[in-house]
């Protein structure tokens, strides 16, 4: 499942119409994990309501014998790490999307999904806080262009994007040049530890 995760956020990377992918599958299943949603794009892109089969059969819906499987991760049993740590192991669990069963017919049509809408979902789905460069006050970024995680912060006057990249790379923080900004671009597996180390260099080297 990992390797799948990884895989998966290299193509969104590399291609913007897999993100979109991504992006339209997290705000139909907007409950799901960040991770999940990845599996299920890399699996059944097109899928629009997924249920295992003991849910499935509750509901007198029945699986084709044929049926698709996707096959997405649930929390397990909490375990203690060898520091002594609390962690929670995740389980694969196998569910159908309802074209895959017996009430594929009575699907209802779904509405389309406005990218501002595609994008909250994303956020509000994703594991880590969110926080607006421009509320980081720094005097030589100014305002962002894109949405979501891959985004481009415009440079102010009296720096060079150069100059900027070059202070935080040599701080630990890798960015990107993109035109005459900066491209930050993390990938969408980021814990909250990362994250916030990642801004404290940010505010630390610029600030």
């Amino acid at each position: 499942m990992a390797a799948k995760i990884d895989a998966t956020c290299s193509e969104m990377m590399a291609d913007g119409k897999v993100f979109q992918q991504y992006l339209e599958v997290q705000g139909r299943f907007d409950r799901y994990s960040v991770n999940n949603a990845i599996l299920v794009a890399a699996q059944m892109p097109e899928a629009t309501q997924l249920k295992d089969y003991g849910s499935w059969k509750q509901s007198r819906v029945y699986v084709d014998k044929d049926a698709q499987k996707v096959t997405i991760l649930e929390p397990g049993k909490e375990y203690e790490r060898d520091d002594g740590s609390k962690a929670v192991g995740y389980n694969a669990k196998v569910v159908y999307d309802i074209s895959q069963t017996s009430a594929k017919d009575r699907g209802q049509p779904q509405e389309a999904k406005t990218m501002r809408e595609l994008v909250s979902a994303m956020i509000d789905a994703s594991p880590v806080n969110f926080q607006p460069v421009e509320e980081l006050e720094l005097p030589c970024l100014g305002k962002t262009r894109g949405m979501g995680l891959m985004i481009g912060v415009e440079v102010n006057e009296g720096w060079t994007n150069r100059e900027l990249a070059g202070r935080l790379i040599e701080s630990g923080l890798l960015v990107l040049t993109a035109g005459p900004g900066l491209r930050f671009l993390p990938p969408l597996t980021i814990t909250q530890e990362e994250m916030d180390r990642g801004l404290s260099i940010l505010k630390r080297t610029l600030g």
